[in-house]
């Protein structure tokens, strides 16, 4: 199932503070997509109030030099809003991150709020893929689950490469398109295990449930293939510690 019309957001900003909602936006990266196909974008560097942290300049690669002569965080964000319109906006992690602090960057600058039709890429990849990490073995059919959630890492599980810089916001709101693609490619896939997800996005009135096909409901034996019995060994009758460690 591809998009039909959300903007697809990435915010970089200047971590000199701990909570999200304090620190300044440095860069705003924005893809207009229909129909899965970005047909237009947005992009701009923010002349932020306070310096640039080390850790800042090592994660994006954005130095102070680049932003002296950037947009002020109020005409930035004012060209973001009108690029916006009444557009859903969705985020890789926007909830714990981009979302507060755009929310907190309007605010200061005693501007609109952004649409409230928002969704989060990263709910999307916990439906898609429950489980994570290297230690847990293969999933019920096979396959081995990715590795993390992070978007980089995602990414590369899905066989996709970012063509920009890492921590820079357009290149990062690019793939999280491409990744966003991907996934719901994956839960409109015709087998039983994405039918159940896929109604249970609808039966639970998910967020992205606008832009996931109906599924229908199936038992959970017809989800979960039959495992081989297990073989015994035929008992000896002797006890071997040195075994059973």
């Amino acid at each position: 199932m591809k998009l039909d019309r959300l903007v697809v957001l990435d915010l970089e900003a200047n971590i000199d503070r701990a909570a999200v909602q304090e620190q300044e936006i440095i860069e705003i990266g924005a893809c207009l997509v229909e129909n899965g196909k970005i047909v237009d974008e947005f992009e701009s560097l923010v002349r932020p109030t306070r310096p640039l942290t080390p850790e800042t300049v090592d994660l994006t690669g954005i130095q102070p030099s680049m932003l002296e002569t950037a947009s002020l965080a109020g005409d930035a964000l004012s060209g973001l809003l009108s690029f916006l319109g009444t557009s859903a906006i969705a985020a890789y992690n926007g909830q714990g991150y981009d979302f507060p602090l755009l929310d907190a960057s309007l605010a200061r600058e005693r501007l609109p709020g952004a649409s409230e039709k928002r969704l989060d890429v990263l709910d999307l990849a916990h439906i898609a893929f429950p489980r994570v990490g290297e230690s847990g073995g293969p999933n019920s059919d096979g396959t081995y689950p990715p590795t993390s959630r992070r978007l980089q890492e995602l990414a590369t599980y899905l066989g996709l490469t970012n063509e920009g810089q890492h921590h820079r916001a357009l290149s990062d709101a690019r793939l999280t398109v491409a990744v966003l693609n991907k996934l719901l490619a994956l839960l409109g896939e015709q087998t039983s295990m994405r039918e159940l997800q896929r109604w249970i996005i609808h039966a639970g009135k998910h967020p992205w449930s606008a832009f996931v096909p109906r599924g229908g409901r199936r038992a959970l034996e017809d989800v979960i293939p039959e495992q081989p019995d297990w073989s015994r060994e035929t008992p000896s009758g002797i006890f071997d510690p040195d075994s059973a460690i």
